[in-house]
């Protein structure tokens, strides 16, 4: 009798994409392997429908508790941000003597009249160090992760990185890209006088980066931006930031008339230190985010305020994207999907930070023309805080892709369900041996 030919893991997943084939009544199954003759024949059909089985009572089971953890979740934030102060309320427990001490005094032993950057290469110096160092590691562990070594490489189509092609394209973009490289520079060396610093004019020269790459092609992007350049610059921005900070510990820590000068509030050379950090730290954001855009473009019962809760709209809002974020997490089954719904619940974290350092009828923390008066600012805190949680969030994020990458290609499935049916069966498959 003729044996049937067993279809491939490959010719499986095609027939599941054209909408042929549901995995959810099928079973891994590796291919047959000598058993030892005192092994009794392994069965899959037997297990695998008592497991199947199994697993919809418990997916039914975890949907409804899963559904209720929302719906609990959901209402106890909601009480919370029902009890908070009114939005932009100046009486607020956030707007106390450390923000009044920052916008105080902070322009004159910083030097710098954005109190934020003051914050954040002042006083906060060696935090922000441990955030540069975060997207370093990052990076390092995408780059393991991925393996993206010459010889895997595999170029994309050329439909999809040919955009030069096009004369409009490639003509606005011409012009478009110095325009966005000089405003990150600008955004960069402004930092310490206006809002932007490091991180975000980092983020601006990482998108001219971006289209660049995306216009022209890898391999122009890789001659003009050399894998070398971009670890030699990342290095050296941070062993300047520690050597500089180190300097500026040891001759004066927390502003003990440190020797390095803050210069005339207001000038291009003025806060010390902070300008050449805040080109240090742009530095390093904007090679780790071109690095990881170039790593995955290559694809491998309570008593309620109610009456607070309308003025709270904006945290009603950010409590409500969290716990999107937190259904996905829980709903999804796509691994691609689970990361997605922790970006938007660190969104609605950093939304609701954000909420609470505003103040009606205030401004940025800015000095301007050598007022200092905490009743014209908001919260300089919250920004700072903001922008710690974005660092950390986009290296999580992008860590946390490049092991869906290669858990997709040991696996060729992203489904938790799947995958848990083959690591189940696989597993089993060993302790019958």
């Amino acid at each position: 009798m003729k044996k049937t030919k067993r279809p491939t893991e490959q010719e499986l997943l095609h027939q599941w994409l054209e909408g042929d084939l549901d995995l959810t009544q099928q079973l891994y199954v590796e291919k047959d392997e000598p058993q030892p003759e005192a092994v009794e024949p392994y069965q899959p059909k037997r297990d695998r429908d008592t497991f199947l089985r199994s697993l919809r009572r418990s997916l039914r089971l975890y949907n409804v508790l899963a559904f209720l953890l929302c719906a609990v979740f959901a209402a106890l934030m909601l009480m919370t941000v029902a009890n908070l102060p009114r939005y932009g309320s100046a009486d607020a427990p956030t707007v106390n003597e450390v923000a009044q001490r920052y916008v105080e005094q902070g322009t004159k032993e910083t030097g710098a009249v954005n109190t934020v950057a003051g914050m954040i290469l002042d006083y906060r110096a060696f935090d922000t160090l441990g955030e540069s160092f975060v997207l370093f590691t990052a990076v390092c562990a995408v780059t393991i992760l991925m393996n993206l070594s010459p010889k895997k490489r595999r170029p994309l189509p050329k439909e999809v990185v040919n955009y030069a092609a096009d004369p409009i394209v490639a003509g606005v973009c011409r012009g478009l890209i110095p325009v966005i490289l000089l405003f990150g520079v600008y955004i960069l060396l402004n930092g310490h006088l206006s809002p932007g610093g490091g991180f975000s004019g980092g983020a601006v020269l990482a998108a001219g980066l971006m289209i660049y790459a995306l216009v022209w092609g890898d391999e122009a992007a890789s001659r003009t931006f050399r894998a070398s350049i971009l670890r030699a610059v990342v290095v050296c921005s941070l062993g300047f930031y520690c050597l500089a900070k180190s300097y500026s510990f040891f001759t004066g820590a927390n502003h003990l008339h440190s020797i390095i000068s803050p210069g005339t509030p207001g000038n291009i050379l003025s806060g010390g230190l902070i300008l050449p950090l805040n080109v240090a730290v742009g530095l390093v954001v904007c090679c780790t985010m071109y690095s990881f855009y170039m790593y995955f473009r290559r694809g491998e019962l309570y008593k309620m305020h109610l009456e607070n809760l309308p003025f709270n709209y904006e945290e009603a809002v950010a409590v409500l994207l969290f716990v999107i974020g937190f259904c996905m997490l829980l709903f999804s089954r796509n691994l691609i999907k689970k990361v997605i719904g922790l970006d938007i619940m660190d969104s609605g974290v950093f939304l609701l930070l954000a909420d609470r350092g505003y103040i009606a009828g205030r401004t940025a923390p800015i000095i301007v023309d050598g007022v200092t008066d905490m009743s014209r600012y908001v919260n300089p805190i919250p920004a700072g805080l903001v922008l710690t949680g974005i660092v950390v969030s986009v290296s999580v994020s992008a860590v946390m892709l490049s092991l869906t990458v290669r858990i997709y290609k040991t696996y060729r499935t992203l489904d938790v369900d799947k995958l848990y049916m083959m690591i189940s069966h696989k597993k089993k498959r060993r302790d019958r041996r």
